[in-house]
């Protein structure tokens, strides 16, 4: 995460200097939206690491369904690892706070970069930013997992000049919140596609549609459908075709602009096939462009925290050779039996916005469905292009009709990682859908299984489900104190909990609960080791008269010494400083003793006092002195 305002430093907020967990600590409050406020943190476990620390809005955290869809969908991101995502760490709660630990990236987002431009980037700009773009997204679907809000306040460009896209797979607990939101939804309605806007299933392409998006803002300085209000803006997106970005800055190529067209197809099957064929489509212009495609770069801002900031290392160009890094391929993949292909979660019950478009787009089509088909569906053949000419675009148009998928065996996946898995399947021929299921003896991002088994006859091009573990269930753990030792193993047992019972007397009744490790409210995962303490049975209480003891002759020895004596007689002792001529000490006697020499003490020495009492040691001290205090 980034700065929430170009050139700022961040400011206190209501859990400033606080430290999660024992180990983050939290420096200062440097962005917020509808959902969290984010903190710049240090991780005191890694070596003081700078990390960026989201926190959820105290609004969301009674939410049950959606604290689980919040921890879902990070724990799923936290498997992406590519030099243009922002990195996830840890997903994790202390009390009411849930958190997300990301990578801290020390820069700006596209929406404060594009305000300070006051104008349209240059085409090179805008075209290195959305392929860097292009190439996160790649890597994202290629794991099953869309966006789903891709817009400039979620990339972020580093003092660097490095392109990282942030909040892969939690923009879907956002798109279901309410509209009245305040903050929340309006940014959006600006960049979501129509499918989105009709409240259909996503895909890849949703997300490639927001890039088209974003490059047309960034070449124009606007948006292509502007609105007064959200539901008129998610008709235009619906109904309207986008306008040429050429229309607004004569200056855009027409291969970007060409580029932007395509990427704004209404169909999502008439957009680019994948965020890899966008990018490469990008690169290609950027190579054919009359213009040098490395001469510009994006341009850094001060950073506050130089010293201590983590990022990845400056590049020469604003993108490093291909061939450093590899995009993995992108799998179409095919419906699902019950939900989507990528990762979703339940919807929530209600009436939803998406409810609402949905209904506004039926009533308006009914309303002007006659005047679409007399006035404008006669004209659609007779649209000239604003812009002719010829344009170098790399397009995904397919070649001679494929011949008859021919069967291949399923190779065995399970037990691999989610990356080692979809490349393996996918060089296979087969297309590859995945669903996440919490699994406490799979490791993380790892396949629990495999839909159809291993070794079956698959023609290729079919679907392989893979079931990939998101790690155990967690669970913030109840009080069992005072409650029945068999329902409680029981319960904890029906969780996925280890139980061992320590026995121990007490004077509560037997078979009754009387302690626990760990303590009520902390949050295990499913397979974790629960003691229960249970009392055994009534222990009889008989009040012993208390002891006495005597008080030692500790007189001339140094104070350690004294005080060794007196706690072996089972007293306490008490230090308290003597000066020459207190407590009827003789002078010459006081002189005769070094300093720190115990002189005397009260109760006298012989005396029989209850063992526990405290007994003062009168230590000779030249200088100051009288206050009492027990020795340490």
């Amino acid at each position: 995460m980034a700065e929430s305002k170009a050139g700022s430093v961040g400011t206190a907020g209501p859990l400033t200097n606080r430290i999660l967990n024992q180990r983050y600590e939290l420096l200062e409050r440097v962005g917020g939206g509808g959902m969290a406020v984010v903190y710049r943190a240090r991780d005191i476990a890694l070596g003081g690491r700078i990390v960026a620390l989201k926190v959820l809005r105290e609004q969301y955290a009674g939410d049950e369904k959606f604290l689980a869809r919040f921890t879902r969908e990070a724990s799923a991101a936290a498997g992406l690892n590519h030099p243009n995502i922002v990195n996830v760490y840890d997903v994790g709660e202390d009390g009411e706070i849930h958190y997300i630990v990301m990578e801290y990236v020390a820069g700006e987002t596209l929406r404060q970069y594009m305000d300070r431009q006051a104008g349209p980037l240059t085409p090179t700009q805008a075209a290195e930013i959305a392929a860097q773009v292009c190439a996160a997204l790649a890597v994202a679907h290629s794991l099953g997992i869309v966006h789903r809000d891709i817009k400039p306040q979620n990339v972020l460009i580093s003092n660097q000049g490095v392109v990282k896209v942030t909040d892969f797979g939690i923009a879907k607990g956002l798109s279901e919140i309410s509209m009245t939101e305040t903050g929340v939804a309006l940014g959006t309605v600006q960049y979501f596609s129509p499918e989105q806007a009709r409240g259909q299933r996503v895909s890849p392409q949703s997300d490639l549609y927001s890039v088209g998006i974003i490059l047309f803002e960034m070449l124009t300085a606007r948006l292509p459908f502007e609105s007064d209000s959200m539901m008129g803006l998610a008709l235009k997106h619906v109904q309207e075709q986008p306008p040429h970005p050429r229309q607004f800055n004569p200056a855009v190529p027409p291969g970007l602009d060409a580029i932007v067209m395509k990427a704004l197809e209404k169909q999502p099957q008439d957009r680019f096939a994948s965020a890899e064929a966008m990018e490469r489509a990008l690169r290609n212009y950027q190579t054919f462009a009359s213009q040098p495609a490395a001469t510009e770069v994006l341009q850094p801002k001060p950073d506050p925290y130089a010293a201590t900031t983590y990022f990845n290392p400056p590049r020469q160009q604003p993108l490093p050779p291909r061939q450093q890094y590899v995009v993995p391929p992108v799998v179409p993949v095919a419906p699902l039996r019950r939900a989507s292909n990528y990762i979703e979660v339940e919807k929530t019950s209600g009436v939803g916005w998406a409810t609402w478009i949905i209904g506004a787009l039926i009533l308006a089509l009914l309303v002007g469905g006659v005047v679409f088909a007399t006035t404008v569906l006669p004209t659609l053949g007779n649209q000239q292009n604003p812009n002719p000419g010829p344009v170098a675009v790399a397009t995904d148009t397919p070649g001679p009709p494929p011949a008859t998928p021919l069967p291949a065996t399923v190779p065995d996946v399970t037990g691999k990682s989610q990356q080692d898995a979809a490349t393996l399947l996918t060089q296979a021929g087969y297309q590859v859908q995945i669903v996440t299921a919490t699994s406490a003896s799979v490791p993380f991002r790892s396949v629990i299984s495999q839909d159809p088994a291993p070794g079956t006859s698959l023609d290729r091009g079919k679907p392989v489900t893979i079931t990939v573990s998101i790690g155990p269930r967690r669970y913030k753990l109840t009080d069992y104190r005072n409650t029945d030792a068999t329902a409680s193993q029981k319960q904890l047992a029906d969780l996925g909990m280890k139980v061992t019972i320590q026995q121990q007397q007490s004077t509560a009744p037997p078979g009754v609960v009387i302690g626990q490790n760990p303590d009520p409210g902390t949050t295990v995962s499913e397979g974790d080791t629960v003691i229960l303490i249970v009392s055994n049975g009534t222990v009889v209480i008989t009040p012993q008269p208390p002891t006495t003891v005597q008080v030692p002759v500790v007189a001339g020895l140094t104070v350690d010494q004294a005080s060794a004596i007196i706690q072996q007689a089972g007293l306490v002792p008490v230090q308290q400083t003597l000066k020459r001529g207190e407590r009827g000490i003789d002078p010459s006697v006081y002189d005769a003793n070094p300093k720190g020499t115990v002189l005397d003490t009260d109760p006298a020495p012989g005396v029989q006092v209850a063992s526990g009492s405290q007994v003062t040691l009168y230590v000779k001290q030249d200088n100051g002195g009288g206050n009492t205090k027990p020795k340490p």
